[in-house]
């Protein structure tokens, strides 16, 4: 159901639900990542933030490369459409570049939340 829905919403015939799974990825995997790095390094808070996001792109570019060695493997002369690309020469920058933004986005909340003492936004 969330398909047609973001259909109709954005006017387009491309499938978008691919691009809010890397957003989605982003967002979710950061905090983890923020609180292991708090729990298992020695290192000062802006560099945890930062490397948060650094984390996060590198997991977002792994796994465009497995999706581009298994296309290779199954299917090398149907590559962009086995990875989903959908006629977007730029689809895998594009997925890593979404899976950034929402970690972020995240690492600014955190932020915001930790500077703020914010103990419940409800």
């Amino acid at each position: 159901w969330f398909d047609p829905w973001l259909h109709r919403l954005l006017g387009e015939e491309r499938d978008y639900f691919d691009r809010l799974v890397h957003l989605s990825f982003g967002l979710l995997c950061a905090y983890p990542i923020v609180e292991g790095l708090r729990s298992w390094t020695n290192l000062g808070r802006r560099w945890i933030y930062v490397m948060t996001c650094v984390i996060v792109l590198a997991m977002g570019a792994f796994y465009e490369l497995i999706e581009m060695w298994v296309a290779n493997i199954v299917a090398p002369e149907m590559g962009t459409l086995f990875v989903g690309a959908q006629g977007d020469p730029w689809d895998a920058q594009h997925d890593m570049a979404l899976a950034l933004y929402g970690a972020i986005i995240a690492v600014c909340v955190t932020a915001w939340r930790k500077r703020t003492k914010v103990k419940d936004l409800l």
